[in-house]
C-alpha cells in the first residue's frame, strides 16, 4: 500500500530583526574571504569603486545642470567665467577668449568678468558687450544642422 506524502510545513518563521538574513550572510562571508584571500587587491577594488561612483555621480550633475533650459543662453553677468559663457551659449571657448583680448592674470584658476575688466582697465559692461558681439557674428556664421533624414516608410507590397 503506497503512503500519502506528508505535507511539510511551509509556513516562514516569524521575523527576528536580530537575525541576519541568508543572503546577507552570504555577502559578508563573501566579502570576509576576499579581505583575508587579498586585501591590497580588496582595497584597490574599494578604492575603485568608490572613485568610479564619484566621477559617475559629478557626471550625472554635470548633465542634469547643462539640459536645464534656465543654464542656456544666459544673460551674461559680472560673476561668469568666460567657460562658463562659453558652455551656456554653445560656443567654442576659443571664441569668447579672442573678445577677452590680452589681459594680465592676477590669480591661479578661473577669473570672472569683474576681475579681467579689472586686469584689463575698463568697465565690465564693455567687456560683456565684446562678448556678446563675438557670440552674435559667431553664431551668424555658424553653419546650420542638416535637416533631420526623413521618416522610414516600408515599401508597398506587391498585388494589393
Amino acid at each position: 500500500m503506497k503512503t500519502r506524502p506528508t505535507r511539510r510545513n511551509t509556513a516562514k518563521p516569524a521575523y527576528n530583526p536580530h537575525e541576519t538574513p541568508e543572503k546577507d550572510r552570504v555577502i559578508s562571508q563573501f566579502f570576509k574571504r576576499l579581505w583575508q584571500n587579498t586585501p591590497i587587491a580588496t582595497v584597490v577594488l574599494v578604492v575603485s569603486l568608490a572613485v568610479a561612483g564619484l566621477f559617475t555621480v559629478r557626471s550625472v550633475a554635470l548633465w542634469v545642470y547643462w539640459h536645464d533650459p534656465q543654464h542656456r543662453a544666459q544673460a551674461i553677468e559680472p560673476w561668469m567665467t568666460p567657460k562658463y559663457i562659453a558652455h551656456s551659449w554653445a560656443v567654442p571657448p576659443h571664441i569668447v577668449g579672442d573678445a577677452l583680448g590680452d589681459f594680465q592674470r592676477h590669480k591661479k584658476g578661473p577669473m570672472n568678468l569683474d576681475q579681467i575688466a579689472a586686469a584689463k582697465d575698463m568697465s565690465t559692461r564693455d567687456l560683456i558687450t565684446s562678448i556678446e558681439d563675438a557670440i552674435h557674428s559667431f553664431n551668424l556664421t555658424r553653419p546650420s544642422p542638416p535637416p533631420p533624414p526623413p521618416p522610414h516608410r516600408p515599401a508597398p507590397k506587391d498585388g494589393s
